[in-house]
């Protein structure tokens, strides 16, 4: 039985999002559309400031022309996959910091928001200021990454100092699990509120097996499936899901490992499985769609996630 559409809030808030949207794959991207655009539904004016490779805006802006109730201005970025492990290019940045820097202001100026919602922690070096400026607060939605680059000295000392000053700038952190939360309150950090992330059961419920899928794939139907989903970069420590792999098969040899999504260690992943002669047991499926995700989940038996750490709930 649906619960009906939620009401509208009592006082509806100008937002202005400055941080990552569709098509920016993985997690990130994908939350912050459902966030924004979720804000809209409920009634609030939200505009938001996203960066795009070029190659993307070419092909057309789906995410904004799939929610007009949005409105998205794009700043033209190299493709590049965000891991406070893998520094960007030497430009990346400096292009970043300069289209936000003269296009903040652009948008505040013509409609000033009551509120700056950042969804990506880098962004931290370019909005503060800037919102400052207007007099408007800022609320970084912290979900893993930069936070966990910072707290775990995953990056350069001198770059993880200047974001942790800049966090302190910020009024409000919302983090979407408590361990995270305490974390960044250990580190000095007090302004922090604990929000969950939804879970959309209409999409995430348990459902049968897709069969079709299985034979697609390969998968022997006695198999035990094991699962890994995500833009495959040092963070989500991949490779070790390759080095349990092999373990796990020396004691059962039925089972098939099925990784969605793509990065910069697919390559040496399949590299590993190859030269561990477990490559047969692998399936590497790449990127699908947001709502072809629930269908992967379940065909798992198991999923497993072998991260140096997430932003979720335990």
């Amino acid at each position: 039985m649906s619960a009906g559409p939620a009401p509208p809030p009592a006082q509806p808030l100008n937002v202005l999002f400055v941080g990552i949207l569709p098509p920016q794959r993985g997690g990130g991207g994908i939350s912050c559309g459902e966030l924004v655009a979720g804000l809209a539904r409920l009634g609030h004016r939200v505009r938001a400031l996203a960066p795009i490779p070029e190659e993307a805006l070419r092909a057309g802006d789906a995410f904004a022309a799939a929610h007009p109730e949005v409105e998205v201005r794009r700043f033209v970025v190299p493709p590049y996959t965000i891991d406070p492990t893998l520094l960007p290019p030497d430009d990346y940045r400096e292009r970043e910091h300069r289209q936000i820097q003269q296009m903040l202001p652009e948008m505040m100026t013509a409609e000033r928001p009551d509120v700056i919602l950042i969804g990506r922690g880098a962004f931290v070096l370019d909005v503060p200021e800037v919102a400052q400026a207007y007099s408007v607060p800022t609320v970084l939605r912290s979900a893993g990454a930069t936070s966990i680059g910072i707290l775990n000295r995953l990056l350069p000392d001198a770059l993880g100092e200047q974001l942790l000053r800049q966090y302190h700038k910020l009024d409000l952190i919302i983090c979407p699990a408590a361990h995270l939360a305490e974390r960044l309150r250990a580190a000095g950090l007090p302004n922090v509120r604990v929000i969950s992330n939804a879970v959309d059961p209409r999409k995430f419920t348990p459902q049968p097996r897709d069969t079709r899928l299985g034979r697609r794939l390969g998968i022997p139907p006695d198999h035990v499936v094991v699962l890994h989903a995500s833009n495959l970069k040092p963070l989500k420590r991949p490779l070790d899901l390759v080095v349990g792999a092999e373990l796990a098969l020396i004691e059962n040899p039925g089972l098939t490992f099925v990784i969605v999504g793509d990065g910069p260690l697919r390559a040496a992943m399949e590299e590993a499985c190859r030269d561990r002669g477990i490559a047969g047991h692998f399936q590497f499926v790449g990127w699908v769609d947001y709502d072809e995700v629930s269908t992967y989940i379940n065909l798992a038996d198991i999923v497993v996630m072998p991260s140096e750490g997430e932003g979720l709930a335990r």
